[in-house]
């Protein structure tokens, strides 16, 4: 299970990735954060079960500027950050049916290193790469987290959500990727 927040300060577009984030994975619970901490939302995933915290990061002019997968389990702390170019919204009005399982990870097209590392941040299955057709004919995943490498200047791939094949959820554009501890989530906090 994951735990689903914003940062601080979230504005409307950064509260409404979230939720469609969560909404998306099917076995996440969206929370708000209010004034907790970055330690006590740990504690929270922890006491809830929820091996992963998800947040979304306000970036430039109150838009989504980055998700931080986090891993909840006790010691060391491991991230991953997805820094946002743009996000496409999907408009979910109602939450989609939730996922029989955890949906894996696929590459759209050929293999993508980064794809193992979403797989292995979100704590779940990485199926390699497959095309949407294949997807369509999955019998025992029905949601999956696809992600499409780009090769364009200012993003290098597309984070999409996928229900028997067709979109479910918002789009990432990921403009670059940023792995470590926690290190790294203070320096998310700083800015």
């Amino acid at each position: 299970m994951y735990l689903v927040t914003t940062s601080r300060h979230a504005t409307p577009p950064v509260r409404r990735l979230a939720r469609e984030i969560a909404w998306s994975l099917g076995l996440a619970v969206r929370v708000n954060r209010g004034r907790m901490s970055f330690e006590e939302v740990v504690e929270l995933a922890r006491s809830r079960n929820a091996e992963r915290v998800i947040i979304v990061w306000r970036g430039l002019h109150g838009n989504p500027g980055a998700v931080l997968i986090v891993d909840a389990a006790e010691g060391a702390i491991s991230a991953l950050a997805l820094v946002l170019r743009g996000v496409v919204f999907a408009g979910l009005k109602a939450r989609p049916p939730l996922p029989e399982v955890k949906p894996p990870v696929v590459s759209l097209g050929a293999e993508d290193e980064l794809a193992e590392e979403l797989a292995l941040a979100l704590n779940t299955v990485y199926l390699g790469a497959h095309t949407v057709e294949d997807i369509r004919g999955f019998s025992t995943y029905r949601r999956v987290v696809a992600l499409e490498p780009v090769k364009r200047r200012d993003f290098i791939a597309v984070v999409k959500f996928l229900d028997r094949g067709e979109e479910l959820g918002p789009k990432l554009l990921v403009k670059h990727v940023k792995k470590g501890g926690a290190g790294l989530v203070q320096r998310m906090h700083r800015g």
